[in-house]
This record gives structure tokens, sequence and C-alpha cells, in this order.
């Protein structure tokens, strides 16, 4: 590589490196009834432990639902830093004015709850289409790629929802 293009690439890797996409984070503190969160980030940033304050919590959500894990002080999570304030995209019905100054800012993370770490063991071996709901209890659902259920429970209540039931 010249000169000019080792200059060019390590300016180029400078900028980059200031901004911020995602980590891996612990998590501090929960705040239930405002669904925030407190984490620190996993590894350091300039040398110096990082913990970033009242995080709003997302979780995976369509039409057909939510999914929504309850996290604890002490559990792995994603934050996602977007090139724009996520908090305000998400809030907000219209189109948001942006401040060019805080793109991919470190203060404007969410976190995504549901990180699994390899190291700790597959609980299960998937195959195709599989999907596995499995409760720090031991008890779980598997739904099989070839349409069988599989429900693993101390106690199996089925609930009638004309009654209006809640979880």
């Amino acid at each position: 590589m010249t000169g000019i293009g080792m200059l060019a690439k390590n300016l180029i890797e400078k900028e980059v490196g200031r901004l911020w996409t995602a980590t891996v984070a612990k998590v501090v503190s929960v705040d239930y009834e405002k669904n925030l969160c407190s984490v620190t980030i996993k590894n350091t940033v300039g040398g110096n432990e990082v913990t970033l304050r009242d995080l709003p919590v997302m979780y995976p959500s369509t039409s057909a639902g939510t999914l929504m894990l309850a996290i604890s002080e002490g559990d792995l999570v994603l934050v996602i830093f977007g090139k724009w304030n996520i908090r305000e995209q998400i809030a907000g019905d219209g189109i948001d004015t942006v401040n060019e100054e805080t793109i991919f800012s470190i203060n404007n993370g969410i976190v995504i709850p549901g990180i699994f770490s390899q190291s700790e063991g597959v609980p299960y071996i998937l195959q195709e289409k599989d999907i596995v709901l499995r409760h720090s209890s031991g008890a779980g659902i598997k739904l099989s790629g070839d349409g069988e259920i599989k429900i693993v429970a101390k106690k199996l209540d089925i609930c009638d929802m004309s009654e209006g039931y809640k979880l």
C-alpha cells in the first residue's frame, strides 16, 4: 500500500472508530415500571469502564404480538446505537428533526435483551424451523419444524381467554 493509501486508511479508521453501532453490555439495574435499564459496556472505552444509564428496553414486536424477556441484573444485552436518536424515532409518529452532531452517539442507545453466550453451552440442538422458548426454571416449549409441540412444565394450566385472563 502506498503512503497516501496508508494515510487514507488510517484517517478512515480513526473516524470509524468514533462511531457507535452496537456493543454487548451487562445489566447493572432495571426499572420495570419505566422499562429502562442501566448497563456497563463489556469493554473499556479510552481505558475506562463505561456505564450507560436509563436506556429504553426494546422487544421484538410485530402486529402479531410481542416477545418480552424480563431482564435482571447481570444479564448480557445488546446495546444498539442508531445513526439518529432511536428513542425519538420510535416515540414520534412523524418525521423527526435530527441533530447532525449526535449521530451514532453513545448517549442514544437502546437495549435489546436476549443475548445468548455460546460459552454457556447450547441448551438445545435446533433443527431447521424449530422454535424453543426455554425458561430458567427448566420449563419450556419447543415448536418443531415438523409441527410437533413439546411442553415441559411442573404444572400446566390452560386458561380460557374469554374470561378475561391476563398473564
